[in-house]
């Protein structure tokens, strides 16, 4: 019998959007890969002089690109899942090819492995 994932898909869609959202508060898509996400340069309106200033927003971008290499992280995995309800592939691990539980699915639900191999590398 065949699960219903309709309640997965809709919060997955969800965490896509509330993902972009905060994604583009610091970053835009590239104009090389529409795929992919580029830290905002900060507004450089204080003289090149000021070393102080300059070494704020030199710290404000390296600390945006953490923010962004995690939230595209995320990110990824949620389209990935999405991909595979898609797919029909959703909720079986991918380590063992088992069902991976309700409850496991409920607290991730981009989750790609069964309880016993979340550990495990993928």
């Amino acid at each position: 019998m065949s699960r219903d994932y309709s309640e997965y898909k809709e919060r997955l869609l969800a965490e896509r959007a509330r993902l972009e959202e905060e994604m583009s508060g610091i970053a835009g898509r590239s104009t090389v890969n529409p795929a992919d996400w580029e830290v905002s340069k900060p507004e450089l309106d204080i003289l090149p002089s000021d070393k102080n200033e300059v070494a704020d927003q030199i710290e404000e971008l390296v600390d945006n690109r953490a923010v962004l290499n995690e939230l595209e992280a995320e990110h990824t995995e949620v389209l990935a899942a999405l991909e595979r309800i898609e797919n029909g592939e959703y909720g079986v691990c991918e380590t063992d090819g088992e069902e991976i539980s309700t409850a496991r699915l409920d607290a991730y639900p981009a989750a790609r492995t069964c309880v016993t191999h979340a550990a495990a590398p993928v």
